[in-house]
């Protein structure tokens, strides 16, 4: 159980000030956290149970098409061009 003294030391660590009210609440309110997470160390959970949960679920790392294959169509729909490339505003600047 946490009490008043450790809620206030707390407090002074995290340079709050509380009034006795929050500090009465906070003792109640740190002592079931701690009995929550007492709670979920207790519970047994077998290692297979934990490998199970996570999968790769990534693409296997191919290119999807050929190069360039959508080049023209992509230059078409671009509002400004220059030779093949679209042209955008400067983004990156070597002003310090």
């Amino acid at each position: 159980m946490i009490d008043k003294n450790e809620v206030e030391k707390l407090a002074k660590l995290s340079r709050i000030t509380l009034t006795e009210e929050e500090i009465e609440s906070l003792s109640k309110e740190f002592s079931q956290i701690v009995d929550y997470v007492s709670l979920l160390q207790s519970v047994d959970v077998k290692e297979e149970d934990e490998l199970d949960s996570h999968r790769n679920i990534m693409r296997e790392d191919v290119q999807p098409h050929e190069s360039g294959k959508y080049t023209k169509d992509l230059i078409k729909e671009a509002p400004e061009t220059e030779k093949n490339y679209i042209k955008v505003n400067k983004v990156l600047s070597t002003d310090k």
